[in-house]
């Protein structure tokens, strides 16, 4: 077996070869890691607009899917009428008058094995439907007697939200 030491000029300059590699390599990565870095302000705002876009997307969808769910709802309820009756010698107000709604909502018919438009009468808000309330309001709120509509015009939507939920029974 031929041993052959080196001197010790080789072995001081395969270190220096060895420890200059090392450091290249290390600067090859520090070089790297700068053009990610110097691009990050650029990508902080494309991504940014990305997630503005996606989050428009998402709520769009979302809205379009509760009118989906809202009008296939609804489509089992047609025309609406709120009648108001004051008792004899009251002037007519929104606490002490009498609501009759009168209001068609399809029903299976088994023998038929058909759905068709039945007519629903009830005596007073609280004997409506959530569905039926629900459709009142926002589908037909025309129907919704001027006694009512007039306590506070210029919030009728808080109005006609407040009347849904107190008539559906929540808070």
């Amino acid at each position: 077996m031929n041993t052959v030491t080196a001197s010790p000029v080789r072995v001081a300059l395969m270190a220096d070869v060895a420890g200059l590699r090392a450091s290249r390599a290390i600067a090859v990565d520090d070089t790297a890691t700068f053009a990610r870095l110097s691009g990050a302000a650029k990508e902080t705002l494309r991504l940014a607009s990305a997630i503005s876009s996606a989050q428009d997307a998402l709520t769009a969808y979302a809205i379009a899917e509760a009118r989906a769910d809202l009008d296939k709802l609804f489509s089992k309820f047609g025309d609406i009428t709120v009648t108001v009756t004051t008792p004899a010698g009251e002037q007519p107000n929104a606490i002490q008058s009498r609501y009759t709604i009168v209001y068609d909502a399809r029903a299976y018919h088994a023998n038929t094995r058909q759905s068709d438009f039945a007519k629903r009468t009830v005596n007073g808000f609280g004997a409506l439907d959530r569905e039926a309330m629900a459709y009142l309001v926002t589908r037909k709120p025309e129907a919704i007697p001027s006694i009512i509509m007039d306590l506070a015009p210029e919030t009728r939507k808080q109005l006609l939200i407040g009347t849904l939920r107190q008539c559906a029974g929540g808070t």
